[in-house]
C-alpha cells in the first residue's frame, strides 16, 4: 500500500516528508524489524520512482543505507538488508557519482564492487 501511494504522490510533490520519516526509522529506531522493512521500502521506492524525483533526497537515502550496512549496526539482519541486491542496485549509481566519499568505500568496498558483511 505504501508503495502504491508513493508512486502517485511523490512525483507530483505530495507527501514531501515520506522519505524523511522513513529515514528516521533507520537512523533512530532500535527495532530491527522496522529497520529491515524500511530499508526494503526505500529500495523499492528508489527502484520505481524516477531518479529526478528523489534527487534532492539522494544523499540522505544513501547515508541511511550506509548507516544500516555499517559494521557498528548491532543487527546482522539489518546489515544484510542494507547489502541486499535491492538496496545495492538502487544506490550503485549514487556511489558511482560520489566515488570520492571514503566512508562508503569502507562499508561497501570500492565504488564498483560492493562488499558483503563477513559472516563468522
Amino acid at each position: 500500500m505504501l508503495l502504491a501511494i508513493t508512486v502517485v504522490e511523490l512525483p507530483i510533490g505530495q507527501w514531501p516528508d515520506l522519505i524523511k520519516i522513513l529515514l528516521s526509522f533507520i537512523n533512530t529506531s532500535d527495532d530491527t524489524n522496522l529497520k529491515i522493512a524500511t530499508l526494503q521500502a526505500i529500495g523499492y521506492i528508489c527502484k520505481i520512482i524516477k531518479p529526478e524525483v528523489l534527487a534532492l533526497r539522494s544523499n540522505k537515502i544513501l547515508t541511511a543505507v550506509i548507516h544500516g550496512a555499517h559494521k557498528e549496526e548491532p543487527s546482522l539482519e539489518v546489515q544484510l538488508t542494507s547489502h541486499s541486491d535491492t538496496c545495492r542496485r538502487q544506490t550503485k549509481a549514487w556511489f558511482e557519482e560520489r566515488s570520492s566519499y571514503p566512508s562508503t568505500r569502507g562499508t561497501f568496498g570500492t565504488t564498483n564492487t560492493f562488499a558483503r558483511p563477513h559472516l563468522t
